[in-house]
């Protein structure tokens, strides 16, 4: 282990009024809310790797708020409200977004969502209830038919599947890595320091304030803290209803003949896939991974990539056979409910997490709210 310096210690040693650890969408947009509210507090962030690492930069780039079969399922678990009110939060999140990074800065582009099923059942059952989901969200995303059936077919998009798709316009593609260096940015222009390469083992939260512990026996004091770790956040909490699952994802090398399309979902939106230039992306599969995926550990597993690469094959029509040049992992949260946890969970300590596999969207208005009711407790 490399001993910091007197430099580097004296550092973080500084009493801070606000710190934050993670520095992904959440964290780093609870951070410019607090400035933008509060710019008198100091305010930093804490992150264990040299960049954000679960699932900030290692998403498919999606900014989707979701797909009517998924919507639909969720209605029937939950409630129309519930639905309507995460919807809204997915949506507002965007936005709030697109006005801190500006879509030539993060490549966004709104190519489209297509929805796209391999049995006629499915989608007439999808189809059916595609005028209940627009209603249960209208208010939400500001529009009366947020889905609509395609008028192109599956066979456009060089897909194998029942030809019709239902579609929302509405949805968008972004850059992920571009869109958080921006972010950071942001951030750092706002006077808001940044700590890489330290990872908290330990929260000691008092009346008046709380003590962090590094694994490096660093010592860091605050007034609040904000804990923005999202899959890893039952290591810090484990009171937490919430748990770590993997996401894998390929990308193929450069492909002949590979048109642009839209994000493509399937089976509820556990298969995504979408084009970046002339390689395809996909992405997804857990169910088929079990319990394998259920960790917070990076990796792949040859059964789950194999999968992806026989999707890939039977389910896209190409005219050669695709290698694979990019594979990766990242860790989500999820838990019994979609809705994200934002609570004071100790004296002075606030947690924003479950991001249920949508962060893009809805990391940024999770990451304002926690930062409203934060200050508040400073109140």
């Amino acid at each position: 282990m490399i001993n910091r310096s007197f430099w580097e210690a004296d550092l973080l040693a500084t009493p801070t009024d606000i710190i934050i650890i993670g520095a992904g969408i959440t964290g780093l947009s609870a951070a410019l809310s607090i400035k933008e509210a509060r710019p008198d507090l100091s305010v930093a962030i804490l992150e264990r790797s040299e960049a954000a690492r679960g699932a900030s930069t290692r998403n498919a780039g999606f900014a989707t708020f979701g797909s009517v079969s998924e919507l639909a399922e969720d209605i029937d678990l939950t409630s129309a409200e519930m639905v309507a009110a995460t919807v809204k939060m997915r949506w507002q999140g965007l936005q709030l977004l697109r006005s801190r990074v500006s879509d030539v800065e993060m490549n966004f582009i709104q190519e489209g969502g297509y929805e796209i099923f391999f049995k006629r059942d499915e989608y007439e059952q999808a189809e059916a209830r595609l005028q209940e989901v627009n209603e249960v969200i209208a208010d939400s995303v500001e529009h009366d038919a947020a889905f609509q059936v395609s008028p192109h077919k599956a066979s456009d998009h060089f897909v194998k599947a029942h030809q019709q798709m239902l579609v929302t316009p509405l949805e968008g593609k972004i850059h992920p890595a571009r869109m958080l260096a921006k972010l950071r940015q942001r951030v750092y222009q706002a006077g808001v320091m940044i700590h890489f390469g330290i990872e908290i083992e330990q929260i000691n939260a008092h009346d008046r304030g709380v003590e962090l512990r590094s694994t490096m026996q660093d010592i860091l004091n605050c007034r609040q803290v904000l804990v923005a770790t999202n899959g890893f956040s039952k290591q810090l909490l484990p009171e937490l209803e919430i748990r770590p699952v993997r996401n894998q994802v390929i990308v193929t090398e450069p492909l002949q003949n590979c048109p642009p399309i839209g994000n493509i979902h399937a089976d509820r939106g556990y298969y995504y896939a979408r084009t970046i230039g002339d390689r395809i992306l996909l992405g997804g599969g857990r169910p088929f991974g079990g319990t394998d995926e259920e960790t917070n550990q990076f990796g792949l597993t040859k059964k789950l990539q194999s999968h992806l690469l026989d999707f890939l094959e039977q389910r896209f029509t190409l005219d050669t056979k695709p290698r694979i040049a990019h594979q990766w992992s990242g860790i989500l949260g999820v838990g019994p409910a979609k809705e994200p946890i934002i609570k004071t969970v100790q004296p002075n300590v606030t947690c924003a997490v479950r991001l249920a596999g949508i962060g893009v969207a809805i990391g940024s208005i999770v990451g304002h709210q926690a930062a409203e009711h934060l200050l508040q407790q400073m109140n």
